[in-house]
């Protein structure tokens, strides 16, 4: 799938006076040039290669992929917050991080929000990426682009990232630090979350303050980096697993664990601009 930018129409004979550090007539308002780091990482506050879960568990995972659909710069306008997060409106519940819980269990943006109590538009995606199939251990930065070169942006105020994440597939072992332990030795488990490449499934979000306009530098160097961390076992039923080896996913309740978790975990940009 190849992503494409939108390309706005030539500026008006006014802007020909503006600044010397944007764009003449003709040019898009900006110029992006992408990067995403994807690694499984080790959080140094559970510990070493066997990370401590909320469960007393303790995993290590030996084998970590994914395939992503597409990292998207997504416009909020200029719209302010029409609510209280800590007072969701009627139908929304558990505001945090920037998304609410709907009554349907979709997550929803507080911009999303505001739009639909204001009546004015919602967010909409400028610029998707595509990202494909990463291997997580040991990780790497690589470089994403609009049919092989930068993206033309539209004047818009960016202030959020969007990463589809179609499939995890991750392995490991399991042991257990109860005394007594639920579970002898150490035990092999596998999952396999393939949430598909629709609208349904969540993405994983990070804020962004990113404004493409005249006033400023339109040349964009954005590096963005999701490092999935063993957060995302935490509220896996580990003490199924007996003997193993054992298929989280074959449990619903571990499944939708890691689903939940998985939404949860950040994704984070540095930016930097230049001028011509």
């Amino acid at each position: 799938m190849s992503a494409h930018a939108l390309r706005p129409a030539a500026v008006a004979a006014a802007l020909a006076l503006a600044p010397a550090c944007v764009w003449s007539d003709g040019h898009p308002f900006g110029e992006l040039s992408a990067s995403l780091e994807t690694r499984w990482t080790l959080a140094a506050d559970r510990g070493g290669a066997r990370q401590r879960l909320a469960s007393d568990f303790v995993v290590e995972v030996t084998g970590a992929t994914a395939t992503l659909g597409a990292l998207t710069l997504i416009d909020v306008g200029a719209a302010a917050l029409a609510f209280d997060p800590a007072d969701p409106p009627p139908g929304y519940t558990l505001c945090h991080n920037g998304h609410c819980h709907a009554a349907a269990g979709r997550l929803v943006s507080y911009e999303e929000i505001s739009a639909e109590l204001s009546g004015g538009a919602g967010p909409q995606p400028i610029v998707a990426l595509a990202v494909g199939a990463r291997d997580l251990l040991p990780g790497a930065r690589g470089a994403l682009g609009c049919d092989g070169g930068p993206c033309d942006l539209p004047r818009a105020q960016v202030r959020r990232l969007e990463l589809a994440v179609e499939r995890l597939e991750l392995a490991g072992v399991v042991a257990d630090t109860r005394v007594p332990p639920r579970l002898t030795g150490d035990v092999a488990w596998t999952l396999t979350l393939d949430r598909g490449a629709g609208a349904d499934a969540a993405p994983v979000t990070g804020a962004l303050e990113l404004p493409i306009d005249r006033g400023h530098p339109p040349r964009i160097e954005l590096a963005a980096t999701f490092t999935p961390t063993a957060a995302l076992l935490d509220g896996v039923r580990f003490e199924l697993a007996g003997d193993g080896p054992w298929a989280v996913d074959s449990d619903a309740t571990s499944r939708a664990a890691v689903d939940a978790a998985l939404v949860e975990l950040p994704l984070t940009a540095a930016v930097s601009r230049r001028d011509l």
